[in-house]
């Protein structure tokens, strides 16, 4: 039986991150995955037991700012992107001497895409392969929106604004819309900085694109309302590396493994795995 770790570890970074592993048997490879905004590792479970009853270990923290890593007053915050990425590094080192592997399957959702895409671009330390889906690549922001959430953000960084996502567009699971807006894990009033550090990021990721070296397989929501597919797809044409490939999948919105036909992402993913184990 596959095994489920919870716990904290102390990153090079100074930070405490709360971080959960499901655990293959005899893993043959490890995955670390990256989730996405406003959210947290404990949505990843029916993902987590899939890889893993599959042969595949899957870990993730809780990022800087989310989840069990953050204090009620941190929740939502974050100084700078790049933190991201330093915890990141961190993490995938912590984790492979925890398991012994010399490299890792990287996998991020959304603004943890975006964290992969960078990290790939701009580090790349430990990674065999990568996956993303529904990589924020473009965060959609009028000329006046984003004036004002600068001015902000220079003026009280940790001024709190209403969630700028519709539940309703992350999956057609019910359930799953329905547990999160009932996750107290999950936040619903992001702080300034926060917003203007994803905006930031999206826009400057395209600068490092084509550092990517790794294998990597693009996956995005055909009908996802929250991050457009032309932001896979822009990416993806953009990526020098010959090994890449890009599934869009008709009907389904952003949370591509929470939708009501899950199972034929799940499958594209082991499939990616095992190809590249």
């Amino acid at each position: 039986m596959p095994q489920r770790v919870e716990e904290k570890i102390r990153l090079g970074t100074g930070i405490n991150v709360y971080y959960r592993c499901w655990l293959a048997d005899k893993p043959l490879g490890l995955v670390i995955g990256v989730h996405g905004f406003a959210e947290h590792s404990g949505r990843y479970n029916d993902f987590g037991n899939y890889l893993s009853s599959n042969g595949y270990s899957l870990c993730m923290q809780d990022l800087r700012g989310h989840g069990l890593t953050a204090s009620p007053k941190d929740l939502g915050y974050v100084d700078s992107f790049d933190l991201f990425l330093n915890d990141l590094e961190d993490f995938i080192e912590a984790m492979l001497k925890k398991t012994g592997f010399d490299s890792v399957f990287l996998f991020g959702h959304s603004m943890g895409g975006l964290i992969v895409l960078h990290y790939l671009g701009r580090i790349g330390k430990g990674v065999r392969t990568a996956i993303t889906s529904g990589a924020a690549a473009i965060v959609s922001v009028s000329a006046g929106s984003w004036f004002m959430l600068s001015l902000l953000n220079a003026l009280s960084p940790r001024y709190r604004l209403n969630l700028p996502i519709n539940p309703e567009f992350l999956t057609h699971d019910k359930k799953v819309v329905e547990e999160y807006v009932n996750d107290p894990l999950v936040f619903k009033k992001p702080t300034v900085r926060i917003l203007h550090e994803l905006v930031k990021a999206s826009r400057e990721v395209w600068k490092y694109i084509d550092n990517i070296s790794v294998p990597i397989m693009m996956m995005h929501g055909g009908e996802d309302k929250v991050v457009p597919p032309r932001a896979t797809q822009e990416v993806f044409s953009k990526l020098r590396v010959s090994d890449k490939v890009m599934r869009i999948y008709d009907g389904m919105y952003h949370e591509i493994l929470n939708e009501l036909n899950k199972k034929a992402v799940y499958e594209d993913v082991l499939n990616w795995l095992k190809a590249h184990t």
